[in-house]
């Protein structure tokens, strides 16, 4: 809303040195990644932040015809990229605006960040100019998810349920993953690992495992990925800190790997054939339905299984004891099942699943057409981890088209993309529970996944490891998706709360708000963002004046049995108005710790992706 709020983009926070580059001498911003002290030109953190709110400007979006790339086209790559290339050069100066300076937040909505209040941190800060920018961002942002949202007490995250914990730890575990292999010194390395690794620990205890056996098959999944990620970290850790590592950590290893293999035990349960010709059921409590997630998740928790699960720990008598390769024939299979079960709608998207409409038939032939982000995430790393074990390249094909799917969404059925910003249908609607806060950033999770420059299967060590073949050039097909990467993690950065610095759950929303009728509504105070249908119609309005044509089954559903009434009354402390306090995204169920690992997940996506953008 830099229109409303005068004088506030000398506030703002830039991720782009700009310099000349080979376009025809256009400045080419671009995400720092030296960690040497930026240069004059570059738009540094400010040394303080100002009262009552951070910074009111918000990235320039290019139009979303400029993000139309074709990757079925080896002819045509180079000019698209060179557009892709352009678009961020001209249009991507990425400042990381922190928040509306022209809303006062109630300091009692949250708890202060961790640097406010005490809680322990990696001591990185936003003004560490020794550590590259971006992973800066990504360090301040796990500092808040472990200080804000982690109980030592507990040893848990409280205000999770049993499966959002399981991939909130990944994510954390994942962070640390990342800090490891980054240009950092070994002594801070080990000193961010020293703080938050034995939260690992403590989540492993604490982990309701007895619950969680006895759910979903999608929800024991969650599990054995995040174990998983648990066992790649600690043997990276071993191998590039081989002399300041941590024996009793590494020793975590062997409870980390066997929590993984009895959950995918449990879940291996989930394979049927009876119904529609193979595939996982998501709950065996319920009626058959096959779900996209839970075949997804089947088919990266297979391929990683046999990829990442230490061999001398395999126990016999057991699925895989015998042949390691029977998680790679499970992974094959399943994916074979999907990918022949017409699973996507006609712009690409994953639909989420099949209900069977006759026992008798035996087919998945009731379609669900809701599109979610995290469908469209989660078999990117198994695609990955399969190309890498096979080589078939057709692998990387699907996901390259998959991406470009979600890329490209605006304005198709099930879109889930605007403003180049990745966006979940109930983001501007503000009714997304618990598991839609979820999904933004296990898909972003996924990507850095299928586009990471460090093998699945591998040593990890970087300089000395043999690289699959055709790494190199499956990199720079990931390149192209790197604007979209940092697009809506910039948006995102600028949800963040004032007070707490947690993420909020719509990143587009600061680009919504600073429309000028609609900014000029939330200043007056006109607009009561719980319920009202003016502010769903004016944030909806290139959806439709009638926003059902653009809403979800489920959610046309809602509104036709009357549990979508966005002009009910709300009173008391629950009826927030911008002018007053709050935003778009304290409404409903507001910041949440499922919010805040969305933003550890994207600013994850944009520093490991960026670095090898700088790199070529």
């Amino acid at each position: 809303m830099s229109s409303m709020v005068s004088g506030s983009m000398s506030q703002c926070v830039g991720w782009a040195k700009s310099h000349t580059g080979p376009l025809g001498g256009l400045k080419q911003p671009r995400i720092s990644t030296s960690p040497s002290h930026p240069p004059s030109n570059e738009i540094d953190i400010s040394p303080s932040e100002p009262e009552g709110g951070r910074c009111s400007s918000y990235p320039s979006f290019p139009d979303s015809r400029e993000m139309r790339i074709d990757l079925r086209l080896p002819a045509a790559m180079l000019r698209l990229h060179l557009v892709a290339v352009a678009a961020v050069a001209f249009l991507v100066p990425l400042s990381l605006c922190l928040k509306h300076a022209g809303h006062a937040q109630k300091a009692h909505q949250l708890p202060l960040s961790p640097a406010a209040d005490g809680h322990k941190s990696s001591g990185i800060t936003l003004n560490s100019t020794d550590v590259p920018e971006p992973l800066r961002y990504l360090i301040h942002a796990f500092d808040t998810l472990q200080g804000t949202f982690f109980s030592p007490e507990s040893e848990d995250y409280p205000d999770a349920i049993d499966w959002t914990a399981a991939v909130i730890a990944t994510h954390a575990v994942t962070a640390l993953h990342t800090v490891l292999l980054s240009p950092l010194p070994h002594n801070t390395t080990s000193h961010v690992i020293d703080i938050y690794f034995p939260d690992i620990i403590g989540f492993y205890h604490s982990q309701n495992v007895g619950s969680l056996k006895n759910q979903a098959y999608d929800d024991m999944l969650w599990v054995v990925l995040g174990w998983l990620a648990a066992v790649r970290f600690l043997d990276a850790y071993r191998l590039f800190l081989p002399a300041d590592y941590n024996w009793v950590y590494y020793s975590w290893r062997k409870d980390f790997a066997f929590r993984a293999r009895q959950f995918y035990g449990y879940a291996e349960k989930g394979w049927d054939e009876l119904f529609c010709g193979g595939g996982c059921i998501w709950n065996p409590n319920l009626q058959p339905y096959k779900n996209a997630i839970t075949n997804e998740l089947f088919i990266a928790a297979s391929v990683q299984m046999y990829t990442t699960f230490p061999m001398e720990y395999e126990i016999v008598g057991e699925a895989g004891a015998e042949d390691h390769r029977a998680y790679l024939q499970n992974a094959e299979k399943a994916y074979r099942w999907l990918k022949g079960s017409n699973f996507t709608n006609t712009a690409g998207l994953i639909v989420d699943g099949f209900h069977i409409s006759s026992y008798w038939k035996r087919l998945c032939d009731e379609r669900d057409e809701q599109t979610f982000t995290y469908n469209q995430g989660v078999v990117l790393s198994g695609l990955r981890g399969l190309w890498e074990v096979t080589g078939n390249a057709e692998y990387l094909d699907d996901g390259y088209e998959l991406v470009r799917s979600v890329v490209e969404s605006e304005g198709k059925i099930g879109e889930l993309v605007r403003k180049n910003v990745l966006e979940e249908h109930c983001d501007s609607w503000g009714w997304c529970n618990q598991d839609a806060q979820m999904f933004k950033g296990i898909f972003f999770h996924h990507l850095t996944a299928f586009c990471s420059p460090h093998p699945y299967a591998g040593t990890w060590n970087s300089t000395t490891e043999d690289h699959p073949a055709g790494l190199h050039e499956h990199l720079e097909r990931c390149k192209l998706f790197f604007p979209f990467v940092a697009y809506s993690a910039a948006a995102a950065w600028s949800t963040r709360h004032a007070v707490s610095a947690v993420f909020g759950m719509w990143w587009s929303a600061p680009l919504f708000e600073k429309e000028p009728e609609f900014a000029n509504m939330l200043l007056r105070g006109e607009v009561e963002l719980k319920r009202d249908h003016r502010a769903v119609d004016r944030i909806n309005g290139d959806r439709g004046r009638d926003w059902s044509a653009g809403a979800t089954e489920a959610e046309v559903r809602l509104a036709a049995e009357g549990q979508a009434r966005w002009d009910a009354d709300v009173e008391g402390e629950e009826a927030v108005h911008i002018a007053g306090q709050g935003d778009l995204n304290d409404r409903f169920r507001g910041r949440t710790v499922e919010t805040q690992s969305g933003g550890v997940g994207v600013m994850r996506a944009a520093w490991e992706l960026g670095r090898y953008q700088q790199r070529t």
